[in-house]
């Protein structure tokens, strides 16, 4: 067991849950002082979601490293830096790890992956991968499960990292991938051109994975996409120039950033005394203002204008840097008895404002990486030639990794988010987060959604998880986010018929919202009028419909269709009598006067015959 110097102090939460396993008691934090290991590894990972676990992998052995990053019991049997298994710091994964070979969890947390890149041989590469099945709350029961390969023999100094559940290395020819979630498919990719260097190391940063060729090209694969990058200055994944041309390998590496955080492409120092530097931005270019003022600024170089040569001998075979989350890199000289310890902030272009740099190798011994812990931002892990497994506090003002500037390692409550999915609808609440496995309550807004009746919320989208209404509590997830899923319920609606003073209008229709109903072919009647169809407005001015036509259903309520009707015109025939003809009276005929006696005549009478 290692030395410690045990701090107590009230954590964040009164229980951590652990794969199942509930800490009752407060958690303590403790100033790590340091562990010493059976083995060597070349670096400290971390379980994604058990804040109790901190592993490593010995590359000189067959074994598979833990110890408990956190006192797991509160002040009970286990402490903070003991061994996983009955105190024990390795279980025995039966085939030798390779040099700078890491051991990768699962996102669910119960599978362990650790490259197996030696396979018993120190010149040569090994194919396999190791698999144990960590899921059991207690590591006593964790065992090796078998080994799966990759698709070709992995570079035995290459590093590796996992990105969503797929673990990525390096080959002689190219990218190897072995997706966990997909029945272990391995795959190999090749560089478009010469392959990876003997060293190269494999870096995660800006979503992308970089490694260097051996005629020092960086090459990109973008793991959305499962292929080689093809973007800006990037052809088949591989930058348009070169780092170098001279045959002095890249003796270090890393990641380069711009000052507002983003990235920025790669930086390299090599050649006599490693004095010699170079940068690739991130369009795969040699850095055009080289020389002038927005240059970019090599981090190597400027660790040794501030503390003289350097020895980066081992740097790529042994060593790889890490840019903290913060846009700063610890630098070190890998391997080396003592070693320089210096920190750049990429976000000022200057040196690191919280860090003393310092000459050391007593406390952390000869350290091959510095990594970052995952919930302590102040905290880094070193993992050593020498066994020695420690965290210091970058900002402790005795220098970093020296006696009195260990970390205080603390549980710290995840925060999670619980998401709402209306389904369709919308106007949901926004989502709530909090700390991991802590209570909210739910929200009372209710989504609205055409045609449909909220009914609340389920942790299935198809109603058959667990339900809840406003102000019920939910208990967040562990880790990562929840969904509470809108239930709905449609509408039955109505379609009824206005006669407008007529009768025998047919029966109301009902159905769910929105959908097609037929429209009746009953007629209404009324005396004095003939029906011609129905109408979505009384007079006549909406949508006409007729018998067996199609109706659409409103989303909520009732519709209604009025009777549309015609007068029916009456046909008056009209039998015209003669009157009766009209005699105009004549003037009555007066006949002639009769001849009477002639008039006695005067005078003598005239003989005539």
């Amino acid at each position: 067991m290692g030395f410690w110097r045990r701090v107590k102090f009230v954590a964040l939460c009164a229980a951590v849950l652990c794969h199942g396993l509930v800490v009752a008691s407060p958690a303590s934090a403790e100033v790590f002082d340091m562990i010493t290991t059976p083995g060597d590894g070349w670096d400290v990972t971390f379980h994604p979601t058990n804040q109790n676990y901190g592993f490593f992998a010995h590359h000189r052995n067959t074994v598979f490293g833990c110890f408990y990053r956190l006192d797991p019991d509160g002040a009970g049997s286990i402490e903070q830096g003991d061994g996983c298994f009955n105190g024990n710091y390795t279980l025995d994964i039966g085939g030798r790890v390779g040099q700078k070979s890491s051991v990768w969890v699962t996102s669910d947390g119960n599978t362990a992956y650790i490259p197996r890149n030696n396979n018993g041989s120190n010149s040569g590469g090994g194919i396999s991968i190791a698999k144990v099945n960590i899921s059991d709350a207690n590591p006593n029961s964790w065992s090796v499960i078998g080994t799966v390969d990759w698709a070709a023999v992995m570079h035995y100094e290459s590093s590796s990292v996992m990105v969503d559940d797929v673990l990525y290395t390096l080959s002689s020819t190219g990218w190897l991938t072995l997706d966990t979630a997909n029945n272990d498919t391995a795959v190999e990719v090749a560089f478009s051109g010469t392959g990876p260097s003997q060293y190269a190391d494999i870096f995660e940063a800006d979503g992308k994975l970089w490694a260097i060729s051996s005629d020092w090209y960086l090459h990109c694969y973008d793991p959305a996409d499962g292929g080689l990058c093809d973007h800006n200055g990037w052809t088949n994944g591989k930058s348009t120039d070169q780092f170098t041309t001279s045959n002095a390998r890249p003796e270090a590496v890393v990641e380069y950033r711009n000052t507002d955080g983003s990235f920025g492409g790669f930086c390299i120092a090599h050649g006599t005394n490693y004095a010699t530097y170079a940068c690739l931005n991130a369009d795969g270019l040699l850095d055009p203002n080289a020389g002038q003022p927005d240059a970019m600024v090599n981090p190597f170089q400027q660790m040794q204008i501030a503390m003289g040569n350097q020895n980066w001998d081992y740097g790529d075979s042994y060593g790889q840097f890490y840019v903290t989350r913060q846009h700063q890199v610890i630098l070190h000289e890998p391997l080396q008895n003592p070693q320089d310890y210096y920190c750049w902030d990429y976000t000022t272009q200057a040196a690191c404002a919280n860090f003393t740099p310092s000459n050391e190798n007593t406390r952390p011994g000869k350290a091959y990486t510095i990594v970052q812990d995952p919930w302590n931002d102040n905290c880094f892990w070193s993992n050593a030639d020498d066994k020695k497994i420690g965290a210091w506090n970058i900002s402790y003002t005795g220098g970093f990794a020296t006696s009195g500037g260990e970390c205080d390692v603390a549980f710290v409550a995840e925060t999670v988010t619980l998401e709402y999915d209306s389904r369709g609808g919308s106007g949901e609440p926004g989502d709530q987060s909090g700390d991991a496995a802590s209570d909210v309550t739910v929200s009372t807004t209710e989504p609205t959604r055409a045609g449909y009746t909220f009914t609340g919320w389920n942790t299935a989208a198809d109603g058959t998880g667990t339900s809840y209404a406003g102000n019920d509590s939910y208990t967040l997830p562990n880790s990562g986010t929840d969904t509470l899923y809108a239930q709905w319920q449609i509408n039955t609606v109505g379609l009824e018929y206005d006669p407008r003073g007529g009768g025998g209008e047919p029966g109301d229709q009902s159905g769910d919202a929105a959908s097609d109903v037929t429209v009746s072919t009953t007629e209404p009647t009324r005396a004095g009028y003939t029906f011609t169809g129905w109408n979505t407005a009384a007079d006549g001015s909406g949508t006409s419909y007729a018998g067996d036509d199609s109706y659409t259903l409103p989303n909520s309520g009732t519709d209604t269709l009025y009777a549309q009707w015609q007068p029916v015109t009456t046909t008056t025939t009209t039998t015209t009598t003669a009157p009766p003809a009209t005699t105009t009276p004549s003037p009555p005929v007066v006949a002639p006067p009769t001849a009477g006696p002639a008039d006695p005549v005067t005078g003598s009478p005239t003989f005539t015959g």
